[in-house]
């Protein structure tokens, strides 16, 4: 997919270190600024972890990659 110019960075899963997405750090056409600072992340790589007796983790909502 092309749609201008942009800098990206791989977003990987701490845990297996899949790529999961990517963040847009950079786009150098000024309609394609809105970008900046966004990610994308394919769910079809995701799983949601859960802490024990279905509570999220550490308070917080935690996505892994799978392979």
């Amino acid at each position: 997919m092309t749609t201008g110019r942009h800098v990206v960075r791989d977003i990987t899963c701490r845990q297996c270190d899949t790529v999961v997405g990517w963040k847009y750090d950079k786009a150098y056409e000024a309609q394609e600024q809105y970008k900046e600072n966004k990610f994308i992340l394919e769910q079809e790589l995701l799983v949601q972890v859960r802490g024990s007796f279905g509570e999220v983790a550490n308070g917080e909502l935690m996505f892994l990659g799978h392979s």
